[in-house]
């Protein structure tokens, strides 16, 4: 049930765009700003459970992913009172809920990219893809053949309504060549083992195996690319004064101003 209060809801979603991403409430948020609201809001739940990345620049840099991941869970101070050493550290691994932003084309999906994108269903530690046709976003689960299969977020009832009414009946399904080339890749790594299968698989299948990879993947950022650092995390924090208008708003459906190029 989606309520105000709630963590990621729609509202909070919604002020986090407004405030920190200058998306007036109301207004399309493509699949980047999603996944960047995402990002920002994670920092705020106090379950502190998940580690949100989002890789842009269509560029993966596995440091700063391990960076976000890694936490020092050492006590710092062994039992003599004194601090500990390096060596004597502990730490633990983060979920990670990883976004990769790309744009596969200009105005409609560049068709060079359509085999690497079958591909991304594959992989291991898959959530699927956020993204959809221009205007109309979906949850893209798979393919068959040369369509995907989707879950439209669209379908919304009452919140006392019976349990089975929550499950669709048969998942849709469009042409791969009629989806917005905007688009967010998303992975959930449990643990740092998966995430490190997740990159060998990447390389291999992704990038090695194709002539025009859907992204690059490195370990460290390279010189040329610090002027493209992440922007630092904001400490505005959404609340419940703000959204009250929201459904008064109109919304505005513009595909080439919205979605943002990469």
């Amino acid at each position: 049930m989606d309520i105000k209060s709630a963590q990621y809801s729609i509202h909070q979603i919604s002020l986090m765009g407004e405030s920190l991403d200058k998306k007036p409430v109301g207004t399309w948020f493509g699949p980047n700003t999603v996944a960047q609201v995402l990002r920002k809001l994670c920092k705020f739940d106090p379950s502190d459970d998940i580690a949100v990345h989002v890789a842009m620049d269509n560029t993966l840099v596995i440091s700063e992913v391990k960076q976000a991941c890694i936490v020092d869970t050492t006590d710092d101070n062994d039992e003599e009172g004194g601090k500990k050493d390096e060596s004597e550290k502990t730490y633990n691994w983060k979920p990670l809920l990883l976004f990769i932003s790309l744009r596969l084309g200009l105005h409609e999906m560049n068709p060079v990219y359509i085999p690497g994108l079958k591909t991304c269903f594959t992989l291991p530690s898959t959530l699927g893809v956020i993204g959809g046709s221009p205007n109309h976003a979906l949850y893209l689960l798979g393919y068959v053949e040369d369509e995907v299969i989707f879950l439209d977020p669209h379908t919304t009832q009452a919140a006392t309504a019976p349990d089975q009414t929550y499950h669709a009946v048969k998942p849709g399904r469009i042409s791969i060549s009629q989806l917005d080339p905007s688009l967010s890749l998303c992975f959930l790594c449990r643990t740092e083992e998966e995430f490190d299968n997740l990159c060998i698989c990447v390389q291999e299948q992704l990038i090695e195996a194709s002539r025009t990879p859907l992204f690059e993947m490195m370990l460290e950022r390279p010189p040329h690319m610090y002027g493209q650092l992440p922007s630092g995390d904001s400490t505005g924090q959404p609340d419940e004064n703000t959204g009250d208008d929201y459904e008064q708003l109109h919304r505005k459906y513009d595909s080439e101003d919205e979605f943002e190029i990469l």
